[in-house]
């Protein structure tokens, strides 16, 4: 298979790494600055090539520009039949998620953590009914400022600011393990003044299921950090990855740990094989496109709320 990264920032970086690493793939490195692009695939061992070469040679394309250029990229090889992986958010409006939902068969979207240790064990924990009935959740992720702040990150208009951009995990994750969710109300730092420098936000949940979900998001912060706490009738299930390293579930008359990490995997490297297997036509735990708008949806609908101080309902 040929899998052209388009993008080499950061995020293109993670993909292209373990992109070297997959049996029977080439990876091919396209960037609007060819001469990061050739930088990066000398130092993986990959081509830098250009985007009009990529639309010929791909078999299928990871996505990782700017998220205003998702839709534009992803079309260019949707249009030539490329299974193609977007980073999340799949899109920077709905409208642009619809432009593409004819090839809805060939997207899949960049939802990682579901591929994440500790949250995978919660989820099947959850669907095990470890806790029975969830009936509340709290989220939180965050860490510094994105490397490329001093760019598109730091416009809101462009990046969403964290409610698009970073609590869209936890949305993702919410919605994959409690249910779809009624109604959303949230606040944002930047939202509120676009002259702060980072974001700090909070979003409150109601799920169609009655849970109640909390989800706190941080640009602000000085080292990453994820942790999550679900409660239901039986007991609660809690991991935070500065204070315990391990998943933590407690009902009544005894307590487990797992450890978060399995050995030797790491999750953007089981997502890109999922992706592999998705592009080949086989049976994959990849997010899709359906997950994929329905993660924006929450997440625009907190934007909206946070921006007009109302509850918004999905």
């Amino acid at each position: 298979m040929n899998l052209v990264i388009v993008g080499a920032g950061g995020i293109g970086a993670v993909h292209a790494r373990h992109a070297v690493r997959l049996t029977g793939v080439t990876t091919y490195i396209v960037d609007t600055d060819p001469p990061k692009a050739r930088e990066l695939a000398q130092l993986l061992g990959a081509a830098a090539i250009s985007i009009d070469e990529a639309h010929g040679v791909a078999d299928a394309a990871v996505v990782c520009v700017p998220t205003d250029f998702h839709a534009t990229v992803a079309r260019s090889f949707l249009e030539r039949g490329k299974p193609v992986l977007i980073e999340k958010p799949l899109c920077r409006t709905v409208a642009e998620a619809d432009s593409l939902e004819l090839w809805a068969n060939l997207i899949a979207v960049g939802q990682v953590v579901r591929f994440f240790s500790d949250h995978n064990q919660v989820h099947e924990a959850v669907a095990r009914g470890d806790v029975g009935k969830p009936a509340a959740a709290r989220l939180r992720r965050s860490g510094g400022k994105p490397r490329n702040w001093s760019g598109w990150f730091s416009d809101f208009d462009r990046s969403g600011g964290t409610l698009l951009d970073l609590a869209i995990h936890d949305f993702d994750w919410l919605r994959w393990t409690i249910g779809d969710v009624e109604s959303v109300f949230a606040c944002s730092a930047q939202g509120s003044d676009r002259s702060i420098d980072g974001d700090f936000a909070l979003a409150t949940l109601m799920m169609k299921s009655g849970a109640i979900c909390h989800v706190e998001t941080s640009w602000m912060d000085t080292s990453f950090r994820t942790s999550i706490e679900v409660s239901g009738p039986k007991g609660c299930i809690e991991v935070d990855s500065r204070v315990n390293p391990t998943v933590r579930i407690e009902v009544p008359g005894a307590a487990q740990g797992f450890s978060p990490m399995a050995a030797n995997d790491d999750p953007y490297a089981r997502q890109l094989r999922e992706f592999v297997k998705f592009s080949c036509g086989q049976t994959s735990q990849i997010a899709t496109y359906h997950d994929g708008r329905e993660a924006l949806r929450i997440s625009l609908a907190a934007v909206e709320s946070a921006l007009s101080g109302q509850t918004i309902h999905l």
